[in-house]
């Protein structure tokens, strides 16, 4: 993928995780989130010149990242709350209300943040 495709997907997933938030299929919604913060790690290792790794080498790049950028307290937390808490509702459905609502909005929030990194580690910004 290039960086258009990596913003596409992105795009995609957040438009998908709204649609089905709010249609009723939170399950789902969640997964999306964990898409597009898949796709916005990978946007970052892809404008760094890396291979994507695993989601160890994931969580490590998301670390790096927020001692480069940081501390960015939303970088620090969201990939393990994404990774723990959302990816782990595509599974199981134990999120309820108002916590599901919070941690869809604090994934957005990362997911954001990462996709600006992976523009500055380019030099867009």
């Amino acid at each position: 993928m290039n960086d258009a495709d990596h913003e596409a997907a992105i795009a995609k997933f957040l438009v998908g995780e709204r649609w089905l938030y709010w249609n009723g299929v939170d399950m789902l919604a969640a997964e999306a989130l964990w898409g597009a913060a898949q796709q916005a790690i990978d946007a970052v290792s892809h404008a760094r010149g890396q291979r994507h790794g695993n989601t160890r080498a994931k969580a490590a790049l998301v670390q790096a990242m927020d001692t480069k950028y940081g501390p960015v307290p939303e970088l620090a937390t969201g990939f393990e709350s994404i990774r723990d808490r959302l990816h782990n509702h595509f599974y199981t459905g134990r999120l309820a209300e108002p916590e599901l609502s919070e941690r869809l909005q604090a994934a957005r929030i990362f997911i954001r943040q990462m996709q600006d990194i992976a523009r500055q580690e380019r030099g867009v910004i």
